[in-house]
């Protein structure tokens, strides 16, 4: 559909248009502007004491920046405070006008908030149920805090619960189809055992990808599908994320973490590095710190305890003897030991901090929930500004506390556009990955939409709406008018005094029983706006059109917007239910 030309409405006056910009979409400018500029990095830090309690009453000047080794000018300086909210709090979205939905975020009252990922495809059965059973325990009695959501990474990731800071709610959605608040062996994800059985459903998408994956045996191939999958949805976790203001602390169970974001050897694995960059990016723009916690529990003779550590600069070697294969513990210890380093490495990716060896995991949810509520934010615009792509090494420093523990995200790539834009003329559809039906939206454009069947139904001569060439039988055409924030895409300065764009946009209704898509519509649009249309534009958002036919019944349409400069997302889900067509009309022709 990328070929398929969309028209904006930009021929007429935006201000009297139906749909008013939603009071959600207000912003501070300032703020926005810090997030969104390509050259400015900004950096949470986390600052403890010898006794992990948060420091603070710090201020711009006790910190130290450095880029490669290069010092940096601190711009931007703030300290967030764990403000909890209290009890019986509810936030709500702001009213929308009738039939207008919009995938704004609530805004937190905290400045963060906290993610769980229950991961079933990467634990074992027997460690889902200590997980579920040991957060259902956290949520019994966990007191009014940050705002928290759910999310489950089997098959698809799954939004279990989105943000509150009520428990109860929290403890309701985890625990239903649970039996007395325990958990049903059917309701526990047994997908790390299933993917073996649909890998004929998984695309290699990496470029240079297919090779390794043919050459390699079986396990190494469900191995690198799992890595693949994982990657996906920390990626899809990131667009989910991205328009939801402040620090997102992502606090994962898992019984092994098969990924690292920036590490040189995963920089150099085809395939796989170009899909962790990306990755990272989308960790980096929505400010998520990944705190990983070990599923397991306790890791007996862990290797890397304080009586098995190696000699001060020394480096882990696999502990296999010589001239002969692994002993059976030898094996298992290389495991654990493999198993934390990637925990360690993940935290100290994103900002993090890991926790594993404990039995405690509702004690450690606690700390982690802990750890991440206060922090300082720093921003500068780095001295280097070649773009090249390269990863940086971030180094901070507090110079009057050198006792201080400091976790922030200890690097990015440096690239003047995303690896997503680098593969635009290679991906037809960008927006079809985060199209599923079921996934939580993309929050890095911000829209709403209206939808409602058209005042004009289509006669029998015209043709169909979408590109369903199967569709049959009585049709209702939709008209969807988009509303897109402005400040979320591109509009570049072109020849002649206008400003242009280039937005995929992307319609896909799903039927909700039967999970299929019965019709789908989108293509590209491009804009050159001038200087009298911009104006209003910066008034009022982009505005948009697009029809659809759709069949009687109970649908969900899932929206989207592309911006093919930034390869920034933001997607929707409307639940519709679609009643019979006209009686004076007839179907259109296909």
């Amino acid at each position: 559909m990328r070929g398929k030309e969309l028209f904006f409405l930009l021929l007429i006056p935006i201000a009297p248009r139906i749909i008013p910009a939603p009071t959600a979409f207000a912003q501070d400018k300032d703020k926005a502007e810090l997030q969104v500029e390509a050259n400015t990095v900004l950096v949470d830090v986390v600052v403890t004491d010898k006794k992990g309690r948060s420091v603070h009453g710090l201020e711009k000047k006790d910190f130290a920046v450095s880029e490669d080794g290069k010092r940096q000018t601190v711009d931007y300086f703030e300290e967030h405070e764990d403000r909890k909210l209290p009890a019986g709090a509810v936030l709500e979205m702001p009213k929308m006008p009738p039939h207008v939905y919009s995938n704004v975020p609530l805004k937190p009252a905290s400045d963060a908030v906290d993610v769980v990922l229950l991961d079933g495809l990467n634990s074992e059965f027997q460690d889902q149920s200590l997980v579920h059973n040991q957060v259902i325990d956290f949520f019994r009695t966990r007191p009014p805090g940050t705002q928290m959501a759910i999310f489950h990474l089997g098959a698809k990731l799954d939004l279990v619960q989105g943000f509150t800071s009520d428990a109860s709610t929290l403890l309701s959605a985890i625990t239903a189809g649970d039996k007395d608040g325990q958990p049903r062996q059917e309701s526990l994800s047994k997908d790390a055992d299933s993917v073996a059985g649909n890998m004929g459903n998984i695309v290699a998408k990496q470029k240079g990808a297919t090779t390794h994956f043919a050459t390699a045996n079986e396990n190494n191939y469900l191995g690198l599908m799992k890595t693949d999958m994982t990657l996906e949805a920390l990626e899809y976790l990131g667009r989910y994320l991205t328009g939801i203001p402040g620090r997102k602390n992502l606090i994962w169970f898992s019984s092994s973490y098969p990924i690292s974001l920036s590490s040189e050897s995963v920089r150099d694995t085809p395939g796989i590095g170009d899909v962790a960059k990306k990755t990272l990016n989308a960790l980096t723009k929505a400010r998520v710190a990944i705190y990983p916690i070990g599923a397991q529990g306790v890791m007996t003779e862990n290797i890397l305890d304080a009586s098995n550590a190696a000699p001060p600069g020394s480096v882990p070697v696999n502990l296999r003897p010589q001239g002969g294969a692994p002993t059976a513990n030898i094996e298992a210890a290389n495991t654990r030991a493999d198993t934390i380093l990637g925990m360690n490495q993940i935290a100290s990716d994103t900002g993090g901090k890991a926790y594993y060896n404990s039995n405690d995991l509702a004690g450690e949810l606690q700390r982690a929930e802990s750890d991440g509520a206060a922090y300082y934010t720093v921003a500068y615009s780095p001295t280097n500004k070649k773009m090249d792509g390269r990863f940086r090494k971030i180094e901070v420093k507090v110079e009057a506390g050198s006792t201080y523990k400091l976790s922030y995200r200890e690097g990015y790539f440096g690239s003047s556009k995303t690896p997503e834009a680098d593969q635009l003329q290679a991906d037809s559809d960008p927006l079809k990955p985060l199209m599923k039906y079921g996934l939580p939206g993309a929050t890095q454009i911000l829209f709403a939409v209206r939808a409602l069947p058209a005042l004009a139904q289509p006669t029998a001569h015209e043709k169909l709406a979408g590109e369903n060439r199967d569709l049959s039988g009585p049709l209702t055409r939709y008209a969807l008018d988009y509303f897109i924030r402005w400040t979320d895409i591109s509009l570049v300065p072109g020849p002649h005094n206008t400003h242009d764009g280039k937005v995929q946009l992307e319609t896909l209704a799903w039927d909700q029983k039967t999970g299929k898509a019965v019709n789908w519509e989108g293509g590209t649009m491009e804009t050159h706006l001038q200087p009298a249309t911009y104006t209003e534009v910066q008034k009022s958002g982009l505005p948009a059109h697009m029809n659809i036919d759709l069949p009687k019944g109970d649908l969900i349409l899932v929206t989207g917007v592309y911006d093919w400069t930034t390869g920034k997302a933001g997607t929707l889900e409307i639940p519709l239910h679609v009643e019979d067509r006209p009686a004076n009309s007839q179907a259109p022709s296909k």
